[in-house]
């Protein structure tokens, strides 16, 4: 039996150690000392009280402080009390708020106000309301005798009480009609009594106790220390409990667990609380949750219409509160409804007997921790208080002592070294701790550059707590271009580190960082260029611009450096003209003077017209007595789009005599290439300044204006130019031409034209007739119809005929000079068919019929040339000294000679007709034939060649009386028939060379 005691004493001092997770710090410099008690991992949430010698007056009791570090503060955060504001935000249906006396041993206790009593103090100074059922935590640090009293009303001297009288060792209970004034007789009459072999209280720890009267009427006092019921009493005349009161004999401290929770009875879904805004990248909600023994609590959000689950507790047994956390890592939102579904597990309960509950709701961290601070307002040798005496525990657990470090003095936080980086920041500072036993606590949360929405969620989210026992850190993954608020803190230092850390800037400019919606408004001579500025949320560094007009045609270049606005105005530049605009981006001047790690966007733009530029080369080209047209080049450089076009005319005699005229610009009809005005309208016989100015396109002004003089007369005309003729419409059934007769309108017209006159006078002295020796007409022209070319056909022209032909332009006073050109007519045997017909050919013959001669011709010649094929000889130089023939061969090579000309003359005109033909291969010779009959053919030839001539002189003798006297009785013209009609199938097919050639 004794082993098995002593094994159990010593698993149960390995578990405390192993399970502790305080650790108390003291530090002292001189007189002062700076208790703090750090709480980790599950201690962090539950209930740590201090330790320290109990003062004898209100007054001396020590501050106590509990933070969280991080400490997040957010509207979410809410402890439920009925005067806090947050209750009021997180009002929900059938969600109520009541006041629970529960025994507390989370880090709800903290909260609890401490009560100071002694013997100095009003008799009975905590009067606790209590209903008739009730059950109520206290707790209490005292060296003597506490007293307990449950009664009906609220002085225990005139109403009845349960009264517990509490020692080191005893605990008795005993009921009393009304109070007495000496209670020293308690030991020898009570209702019950618990004799204990421990101290029950004591001076260095904190004593919990349950007080409770149930519906039973029994009446309990149960010790959560010792986690035994040490009296118990069933009243048969029980009272009706309204007020729990407590005192002692000698200075104490005592808790009364009194605290407001949130809670509903119904089953149902309600939204938790308000909008729940996320300042961090994982969401994390800490909060305490109680459910009946049958009763569930499920947490969750949503995505959409999905529903996302936090958390789901239950059923929890004896009411026992639990912390817990609603956690999500990552999470993608920056704000968040959070839903909660209290409802029964095995579906007895109707819609409102469960109990659901929850308290104390707040923002947390993951790796958060608790730390308290004790603060005396004395020094040690004041009242003579030892560090010893002082000290932290958990209240649940007060023999557990958390770990202590003490350190004699008391400095500053030392000075923090910070080396930063784009996206991480290096923190090192002076070791402090040797042993590396001290933690150090660092927060960090990144500044957004937005001032309102919408924020930058990376911006937004960028934060953390980092714990480290070491003299330095490295804090990573953060946002380019961001100050963060670093706070280091340690129980060592009263006063934290607070530090402001800018993270460096990308090294190149992100797309989003560049100039969009770029507005480029340009005027004559400036240009206004302007951007959306950059928006915050996309904004990783400094930006430098530098804006380029650029025309490299003028070699202008006018630049705006390292500048940081987004809008600017260029101007000195040239009206209508194409600029290039470009806007280099960088981070820094020494990056776009090296162009490297920047971006140029570009943007071709032009300048708006100016005022018009002033005519160029304006004639008053024509003028009469009422109108006259002016003539002009645009100017080389107008300064835009010429629009229109003012002619003021203004009497020389008087300028004040000015009249305007504005039409739009057009070109002249004549002359395509030039532009004209016209004015019409104005007196005769005065004289005139006509004054020519330009506007622009999209401008309001004329430019300068031109001048010229003129005088409103009629003047002589311009001679017609450019004077060609083609002679047309010969056919062969008549003795006459047209003659088509083009030219130009004058350039210098100098007067109104209103019509041409063409004379044609024939060079011949001979003629017979007057008509053929001199022709002439008139072209009119019908109110200044004018045409840039004119056309004119002269009917019935004779063939062969050799004039000079005449051409004036002409008004109703004056005709200009002569046009002079000589004109010639066709030779009629150009359109008159002289082609011999091919009638028949063998290896060594062709037959032609040769056509008679035409009686409006003189002669032709016949001309019969023959070629072989021998590709190897070049045609004879003598051949070729004829060009008729030479431009007629069949090819260019090949023995070729003139094998016959026949000319037939009254005048001479030739008609060549030439044929392929390709003879069969002679067969090879024989040495044995003859002589003789090898030139028999020759001699046949021969003979024909000498009977053709005068067989064909007879016939046409006779031919030609015949035609003489037919002519007289029909003058009609009488055709022999077409060559070829009658032609053998076997004569030569190819086309190129049927074909008759006039020369």
């Amino acid at each position: 039996m004794l082993c098995l005691v002593v094994l159990l004493v010593l698993l149960g001092l390995w578990d405390v150690d192993a399970t502790i997770n305080l650790t108390y710090i003291l530090k002292k410099d001189g007189d002062r000392i700076q208790p703090s008690c750090i709480a980790e991992e599950s201690e962090r949430y539950a209930a740590v009280g201090w330790v320290y010698p109990i003062a004898t007056d209100q007054e001396e009791i020590p501050n106590i402080t509990t933070k969280f570090i991080p400490t997040i503060l957010n509207d979410y955060n809410c402890k439920f009390s009925t005067n806090d504001l947050c209750t009021t935000k997180w009002r929900i249906k059938n969600w109520h708020v009541e006041e629970s006396t529960d025994f507390l041993a989370d880090l709800r206790w903290e909260d609890l106000p401490t009560v100071f009593i002694s013997n100095t103090t009003k008799e009975v100074k905590e009067r606790i309301e209590i209903p008739k059922v009730f059950k109520t935590g206290i707790s209490v640090r005292a060296g003597e005798t506490i007293e307990i009293l449950v009664c009906n009303g609220w002085d225990p001297y005139n109403y009845p009480c349960y009264y517990f009288n509490i020692n080191k060792t005893d605990i008795y209970l005993k009921k009393y009609a009304t109070l007495p004034n000496d209670t020293t007789d308690t030991f020898k009459s009570y209702l019950t009594n618990y004799k204990a072999y421990t101290s029950i209280l004591s001076l260095d720890e904190w004593r919990n106790f349950v007080v409770s009267f149930d519906e039973n009427n029994t009446l309990e006092l149960f010790d959560v220390n010792l986690n035994r019921t040490v009296i118990e009493y069933t009243d048969e005349i029980p009272l009706s409990p309204a007020y729990l009161l407590i005192r002692s004999s000698n200075a104490s401290l005592w808790k009364i667990h009194k605290n407001d929770v949130f809670y509903t009875n119904s089953a149902q879904i309600s939204r938790l609380g308000p909008e729940l805004t996320i300042n961090n990248k994982d969401l994390c909600v800490s909060l305490l949750v109680t459910t009946c023994p049958t009763c569930e609590i499920i947490f969750f959000y949503l995505v959409g219409v999905n529903r996302r689950v936090l958390k789901r507790l239950g059923p929890l047994e004896n009411g026992e509160w639990v912390e817990t956390k609603l956690k999500v890592e990552n999470i993608p939102f920056d704000k968040l409804y959070i839903f909660v579904e209290t409802r029964p597990i095995d579906g007895t309960l109707n819609g409102t007997e469960g109990f659901w509950a929850i308290d104390n709701v707040r923002v947390c961290n993951e790796n958060e921790v608790k730390v308290s601070f004790l603060k005396f307002n004395y020094s040690l040798s004041d009242n003579d208080v030892s560090e010893e005496t002082i000290s932290c525990q958990l209240i649940k657990k007060p023999s557990w002592r958390p770990k202590l470090l003490s350190y004699n003095k008391i400095t500053d936080f030392p000075q923090v070294n910070v080396t930063e980086n784009t996206t991480s920041i290096k923190l090192s500072w002076q070791q402090e701790d040797p042993n590396n036993q001290i933690s150090y606590f660092t927060t960090y949360k990144a500044n957004d550059l937005c001032s309102a929405e919408p924020h930058n969620l990376k911006r937004v989210k960028s934060g953390g707590f980092v714990t480290t026992k070491l003299n330095e850190l490295l804090l990573d993954n953060l946002v380019p271009f961001t100050v963060y608020n670093v706070t280091i803190s340690t129980v060592l230092h009263e006063e934290e580190s607070r530090l402001y850390i800018n993270t460096l800037e990308t090294v190149e400019p992100s797309f989003e960082e560049l100039p969009h919606k770029i507005k480029v408004i340009p005027t004559e001579s400036t240009v206004f260029v302007s951007w959306d500025e950059v928006n915050c949320t996309s904004k990783y560094g400094r930006l430098i611009y530098t804006i380029s007009v650029i025309n490299k045609r003028l070699n202008f270049v006018k630049k705006l450096e390292y500048q940081t606005e987004n809008h600017y105005e260029i101007d000195k530049l040239e009206p209508f003209t194409q600029y290039t605009l470009n806007i280099t981006t960088a981070r820094s001047a020494v990056n776009i003077n090296h162009g490297i790690h920047s971006s140029s966007v570009l943007l071709n733009f032009s300048t708006l017209a100016g005022v018009a530029a002033a005519v160029e080369n304006l004639e008053l080209y024509s003028i009469d007595q009422n109108s006259a047209s002016l003539r002009y080049d645009l100017p080389r450089h107008p300064n835009g789009v010429p629009e229109e076009v003012r002619v003021t005319r203004c009497n020389a005699l008087s300028f004040k005599k000015c009249k305007s005229s504005i039409s739009r610009i057009t070109r002249c009809p004549l002359w395509p290439r030039k532009f004209c005005v016209f004015v019409n309208n104005i007196l005769e016989f005065q004289n005139f300044n006509f004054n020519v100015a330009l506007k622009n396109l999209r401008t309001e002004r004329f430019g300068k204006e031109v001048s010229v003089q003129g005088y409103t007369v009629d003047r002589i005309p311009g001679a017609p130019t450019n004077v060609t003729y083609k002679v047309v419409d010969c056919v062969d059934s008549t003795e006459y031409c047209n003659l088509n007769v083009t030219w130009s309108h004058p350039y210098n017209e100098n007067g109104t034209i209103t019509s041409f006159e063409l004379i044609l006078n024939s060079t011949d002295k001979y003629k017979n007739s007057e008509e053929d020796k001199y022709i002439q007409e008139v072209y009119q022209v019908v109110n200044k119809s004018y045409l840039p070319i004119y056309t004119h056909q002269i009917k019935v022209i004779p063939y062969s005929a050799l004039y000079v032909l005449h051409l004036y332009s002409a008004n109703r006073q004056y005709i200009s000079e002569s046009a002079t050109l000589l004109v010639k007519t066709d030779n009629i045997g150009d359109h008159i068919d002289q082609s011999p017909k091919l009638l028949g050919n063998s290896d060594s013959t062709l037959i032609f019929e040769i056509p008679f001669l035409d009686r409006r011709l003189e002669s032709y010649t016949l001309t019969v040339v023959v070629q072989d094929f021998d590709k190897n000889r070049t045609v004879d130089a003598d051949v070729l000294e004829n060009k008729k023939v030479a431009s007629y061969l069949c090819h260019n090579f090949g023995h070729t000679w003139i094998s016959q000309t026949v000319k037939i003359q009254r005048f001479e005109h030739d008609v060549v007709y030439y044929e392929k033909l390709e003879t069969p291969d002679a067969p090879p010779s024989v040495k044995e034939a003859s002589s003789s009959g090898r030139y028999n053919h020759l001699y046949i030839l021969l003979l024909l060649l000498l009977l053709l001539p005068a067989g064909f002189l007879v016939y046409r003798y006779l031919r030609k009386r015949r035609v003489i006297k037919n002519s007289s009785e029909n003058p009609e013209n009488i055709y022999e028939s077409m060559p070829f009609d009658d032609c053998d199938t076997n004569c030569v097919t190819n086309e190129n060379y049927d074909k008759l050639l006039h020369k």
